[in-house]
């Protein structure tokens, strides 16, 4: 898969359909997973959630804001948040570091549509545990957010 360095994923080649809760067993997919999925664009948001919990088999909510997701984690601790880079108000980044003041070893991955270089590298510097650009493959991002996930926890 190719990536620009751990653990900053670009790009999503490899194709993965996953129809049932059999198939992603069978792949080492995990169903039971929890994420937060926090993207100001209500399109997004939509196709990401169905790709989450249809193809991925993530039990998912979702916030339209960065203001909206801190609120989620006053009461709900996902296993992974998918923050979106460029919103107004409260941007990712921004979010991120609030995250990580209240839940230090939350993994974040960042979702962007700017992955310029100097955009990634600045990115990186906030230490996500991904980072995915836009538009992404519905059939194929859930795989990639279960991989980050696995190489930060292996699975037994």
């Amino acid at each position: 898969m190719p990536h620009i360095g751990y653990p900053c994923y670009i790009d999503m080649a490899t194709i993965l359909s996953v129809e049932d809760f059999n198939a992603a067993s069978a792949l080492g997919i995990s169903p039971m997973r929890n994420l937060l999925f926090i993207d100001d664009d209500a399109v997004v948001r939509k196709l990401g959630v169905w790709a989450f919990e249809k193809i991925a088999h993530f039990k998912v909510q979702q916030a339209s804001s960065g203001e909206m997701g801190l609120e989620q984690l006053n009461t709900y601790i996902p296993d992974v948040v998918i923050l979106d880079v460029m919103m107004p108000g409260m941007d990712g980044p921004a979010t991120l570091l609030k995250i990580r003041a209240k839940h230090p070893n939350l993994p974040v991955i960042f979702l962007t549509g700017q992955a310029e270089p100097s955009q990634v590298k600045m990115l990186r510097g906030l230490n996500p545990a991904g980072i995915i650009a836009k538009p992404f493959d519905h059939k194929t991002i859930g795989k990639v957010i279960h991989d980050i996930l696995d190489a930060l926890i292996p699975r037994p």
